[in-house]
């Protein structure tokens, strides 16, 4: 199998039953959004451009690409089930994965039956929805919770805008005074502000969402190799170890090498005992006098003997 196992074939083969084609130009590179950027458009306008426009390679936009992302594809040809994942995450995109089915238990199986069989439509599907929610896993699911919060918000400006309205006597058939308008829209300020404030705090979690998402499909961290434990200690060792410690402090300064050998080894170990360190290094002395004994040869080739 190539890295890359879908080509054009494939990626017009799922998308012919979705309905979507009119948002698309497709080349020999890949699927490119019809959306055209207007600069003299305001805040809502820009959201849409956004979804419109929607390719995963805006995310990368701060990055040092060789190429800037209105240049590459929403979709590259070819592909892999990660890019069309990333594809369908969001924009017109996210229209196509709907056509297949929900995100956790998707794809519909009927739906991918009608899809040719002699091409790998069907499995670039099953294994893109696999994908997202194996990213998914990793990155934590869409914070549902906001966007119901700045629904509600919304719901009840809309509610209580109305009401304003009504009672100050302002329509669209009957604008009112000014001191009617200025009533009306000081009464529902606080729900305004409430609106606006939760739907941007919705947006930028949701963008934040996808930027991981993006990230983890397409350029998913290392895995790091758990750390190896350090090998225990021997008894043996220990008080080898202490030995050579407090050789080195007496060749310093015979006075107080004990002390600076517990010293050295609380740091490390704060349940030390400086008796015991003691016990230990007088141990390491008579079995480095033993000539049977394994630290003999070794303290004798570093010269302490």
């Amino acid at each position: 199998m190539t890295e890359k196992p879908f080509k054009r074939s494939v990626a017009e083969s799922l998308l012919n039953p979705t309905g979507t084609n009119k948002h698309w130009l497709i080349d020999d590179r890949g699927i490119w959004p019809k959306a055209e950027w207007n600069p003299a458009i305001g805040t809502g306008n820009r959201i849409d451009f956004e979804f419109d426009s929607w390719r995963p390679a805006v995310i990368f936009a701060n990055d040092p690409l060789p190429q800037e992302p209105g240049d590459l594809p929403a979709l590259p040809f070819p592909f892999d089930p990660k890019d069309l994942a990333a594809f369908m995450l969001y924009g017109f995109g996210a229209l196509v994965a709907s056509h297949y089915g929900d995100w956790e238990n998707g794809p519909n199986p009927e739906r991918i039956a009608d899809l040719y069989p002699l091409d790998f439509s069907k499995r670039a599907v099953k294994e893109a929805f696999e994908a997202k929610r194996n990213a998914e896993k990793i990155v934590g699911p869409y914070p549902l919770e906001l966007d119901a919060k700045a629904d509600r918000a919304r719901k009840a400006y809309n509610t209580a805008n109305d009401q304003a309205n009504e009672r100050e006597g302002v329509s669209n058939l009957k604008p009112g005074t000014d001191e009617s308008k200025i009533s009306a829209v000081a009464s529902t300020a606080e729900l305004d502000f409430e609106m606006e404030a939760t739907a941007e705090a919705a947006r930028a979690a949701h963008w934040a969402w996808l930027t991981a998402m993006v990230l983890q499909l397409l350029r998913p961290a290392p895995i790091a190799e758990p750390a190896r434990p350090e090998p225990a200690e021997t008894v043996a060792e220990r008080r080898q170890r202490y030995l050579a410690w407090h050789l080195e402090e007496q060749s310093i300064n015979p006075r107080g090498a004990l002390k600076r050998v517990f010293d050295r080894e609380a740091k490390q170990n704060p349940m030390a005992d400086r008796s015991n360190i003691g016990k230990d290094i007088k141990l390491a002395r008579e079995a480095s006098k033993r000539p049977d004994d394994k630290w003999t040869s070794q303290l004798i080739r570093a010269g302490q003997r």
